[in-house]
């Protein structure tokens, strides 16, 4: 079951991030990219209330956590072929231990204080994603 979730998660994820940058074509694709990682920590989905819960639960538990990385897998070779297939090569990137604890801190943060609708705290983790970007140089190669 967990595993379902975690694809069924990614795969919910996929279809908005592809109706997001047909409905926003005229952004820079850095601009797009962190647009899209905000609407993936900062919307609210019946998905996201259950991965946080497992990501709360798997801390003290081996066995959920064990159960989370197989899932995982699945949804990292999703990651990678929604990457390709919608011109996002540099993105494969992300797809490293950092960005996981740093994005799953932020959704765990998000639905335990319940702020999805906050622009302040929309603004803070928009500056984080960027900053984190400029970083790793994730688009420095493709402008």
């Amino acid at each position: 079951m967990i595993k379902e979730i975690i694809v069924d998660g990614c795969s919910f994820r996929f279809d908005q991030m592809t109706t997001y940058k047909r409905a926003n074509c005229n952004l820079d694709k850095k601009s797009l990219v962190v647009e899209m990682m905000l609407d993936k920590i900062l919307s609210y989905n019946e998905y996201k209330q259950l991965y946080s819960m497992l990501l709360m639960e798997m801390g003290t538990d081996k066995d959920l956590y064990e159960f989370y990385r197989e899932g995982t897998i699945v949804a990292r070779n999703m990651f990678i072929d929604f990457c390709r297939r919608e011109g996002f090569a540099e993105c494969i990137r992300l797809d490293n231990p950092a960005f996981e604890v740093f994005i799953n801190s932020l959704i765990v943060g998000v639905t335990i204080f319940n702020c999805y609708d906050s622009e302040q705290y929309k603004a803070m983790i928009r500056t984080m994603i960027i900053s984190y970007f400029d970083e790793i140089k994730l688009f420095d190669e493709f402008d």
